[in-house]
């Protein structure tokens, strides 16, 4: 039996409940997150092979790394958006992780995030961590797996070498059906459509006002927020804070009795699979969310992204997925044009090409994967999928019962009361929670 170590916030495999998503930080801050690790193992998990996870927001001490070479043949490290300023402690501690190590490490997706139209010329204030992150992995790997051409910009800037250090492979999420996409969902799109949307708060004016605009021309709309505090409020009705953000766009729901809640179009999901569910019923997915919109892709659902930065610009090239820069936005620019005049067939050119590098990639760096991945067909991981009884989709707190209301918020004040006991409430959650508390007075 062949055993793989993943770094991801958690298994696909795993069955968690909201209250459990949320406490335990279990999409790592994005339901995105999500995606490309579901992938991997429909890909990585053949008879022979045993998957397990790993979080690594944290050092690790020599004994542990011992016991992972002990345990394990591979250390596979998905990764999104790794190089970045937040992330240059998480870098330290792989590398540090992975100098200890003596089994095949492989960073599967890596990219960096930066001004959507950034020429990488730099400096970063991330450029050390990520050298030295780098640097460990070429010694544990034949080669590192990247997400897009910015990212192959700016590690050739510090001193790799493209085709020998790294390779652009895109998105392993992309690869969820091998060498196979479904086909985009034929029609029209009309004011009666089921369309799914998708942003977050710090973008433009521009942006925000054509996603409001557009909402009220489809108004059998869905909102799909990934961000864990949007979760929050969705599940537990706490106000979501914009005070970090500048010019936070008053048009972004904050609260939880807000007409979008109250009519319960917004939906979050406590796996990939209910996703791909969710979007297969929609005629269109758009927004400004890379996973989300790859979500729609591989459910077949047509999907257009305004790319608002490096990290989903190159991914959206890359796949030939429909999009736009947000930065060449206008005030009158209509959905139905957009959808009119788009070629949602994009993504199957050079799909098969694709995934014929991505293969080899695997390949080079010694892991084995399923040989058909096609939809359809039941591969082990789909099987052991099937056996699970998930967590139902999140809906809105107020669309309860208020025995189930009472509940969710007798559980939110106990899990917040022993966070602030503790000190481990940021400021911010302890604004939020004042502010909760005064909605539950009223």
């Amino acid at each position: 039996m062949r055993k793989i170590l993943m770094r991801a916030n958690m298994s696909p495999l795993d069955v968690v409940s909201p209250r459990q998503m949320i406490s335990g930080n279990k999409i790592g801050g994005n339901s995105g997150n999500m995606i490309f690790p579901h992938s991997l193992f429909r890909v990585l998990m053949t008879e022979n092979t045993q998957i397990d996870t790993i979080k690594t927001s944290r050092k690790f001490s020599s004994e542990e790394a011992r016991q992972i070479n002990e345990n394990y043949d591979y250390f596979v490290i998905p990764l999104a958006n790794g190089f970045r300023s937040e992330f240059r402690n998480e870098l330290r501690y792989l590398a540090n992780l992975v100098d200890k190590l003596t089994i095949p490490c492989v960073v599967i997706g890596v990219g960096v995030q930066a001004d959507v139209d950034n020429d990488m010329t730099g400096p970063f204030d991330f450029d050390d961590a990520s050298k030295v992150f780098v640097k460990s992995i070429l010694k544990r790997s034949a080669t590192i797996g990247i997400r897009g051409e910015m990212t192959a910009e700016y590690l050739k800037r510090l001193g790799f070498r493209e085709e020998s250090d790294f390779t652009v492979i895109g998105c392993p999420s992309m690869y969820m059906w091998g060498d196979q996409l479904p086909e985009p969902r034929a029609g029209e799109l009309t004011p009666n459509s089921f369309v799914s949307t998708n942003r977050k708060p710090p973008l433009s004016d521009t942006f925000h006002n054509f996603m409001v605009k557009s909402m009220e021309q489809l108004p059998n709309h869905y909102f799909l927020p990934q961000n864990l505090a949007d979760i929050l409020l969705l599940y537990a009705g706490v106000p979501l804070s914009l005070s970090k953000h500048k010019n936070a766009p008053s048009t972004y729901p904050q609260m939880p009795a807000e007409e979008i809640f109250l009519q319960d179009r917004v939906r979050a999901f406590m796996g990939a699979g209910p996703w791909l569910e969710f979007l297969r019923q929609a005629q269109l997915s758009f927004g400004s969310r890379i996973h989300g919109n790859i979500t729609a892709v591989l459910a077949g659902t047509p999907a257009f992204i305004f790319a608002c930065d490096s990290r989903v610009r190159e991914l959206a090239e890359y796949h030939k997925i429909q999009h736009m820069l947000m930065k060449d936005m206008t005030e009158d620019l209509d959905i139905f044009e957009i959808y009119e005049k788009a070629d949602f067939q994009s993504v199957h050119q050079g799909h098969k090409e694709r995934f014929t590098h991505f293969a080899d990639f695997l390949q080079k760096n010694g892991l084995e994967y399923v040989s058909n991945l096609s939809e359809g067909i039941e591969v082990p991981f789909d099987k052991a999928l099937a056996k699970l009884d998930m967590a139902p989709d999140i809906h809105s707190l107020f669309t309860r019962s208020y025995e189930e209301q009472a509940d969710i918020l007798a559980w939110y004040d106990t899990w917040m009361a022993k966070k602030i006991a503790k000190g481990g409430a940021p400021k911010n959650m302890r604004e939020l929670a004042k502010q909760a508390y005064k909605l539950l007075k009223k």
